[in-house]
């Protein structure tokens, strides 16, 4: 017989941790801030999937190496594209970070935000995308996206 889970054990700290609803919330009445390295802290922590995804992609297929090619955003920011191709499983693959910032936000934004014109933006995003020689297999892309923006949503993230 299956019974429920008691109500004190839902609660229950995790290695004597506070519980995640929580931890996820600041103090009623406080305002928490970002630590003032975030920017930093979130980019390696892209760059450094970036890194993790590319060497599981190498190994999974035995035998190509990614190439890659960093590149500088003259209005600000930046990136590293790498390329991986003609493996023994992949035909071909890309695993890209870009962190892109500026004084104008897109006209695609100020369209559905007009009330955002004079603000800045910093984007940040990770992308993979890759097709494997196996016939009928279909191709993988994912995309995970954060977009700093005033007064339309603020921080954004997707998955695709």
């Amino acid at each position: 017989m299956t019974s429920a889970i008691p109500s004190t054990q839902v609660s229950q700290t995790v290695q004597g941790k506070v519980p995640l609803q929580e931890a996820a919330l600041p103090p009623k009445g406080e305002l928490s801030l970002p630590p003032q390295d975030s920017r930093e802290r979130v980019k390696a922590f892209m760059t450094q999937l970036q890194d993790e995804i590319c060497r599981g992609l190498e190994q999974v297929d035995g035998g190509a190496k990614f190439q890659q090619d960093a590149w500088a955003r003259e209005e600000g920011g930046g990136g590293r594209s790498r390329v991986i191709q003609n493996g023994a499983v992949l035909e071909k693959g890309g695993v890209n970070f870009s962190e892109v910032w500026g004084k104008t936000l897109p006209p695609s934004i100020l369209n559905q935000c007009p009330e955002a014109a004079g603000h800045d933006f910093l984007r940040r995003a990770p992308r993979w995308c890759y097709t494997r020689k196996i016939p009928m297999c279909r191709r993988y892309t994912s995309t995970i996206a954060t977009l700093r923006r005033a007064r339309c949503g603020g921080l954004g993230a997707a998955l695709t």
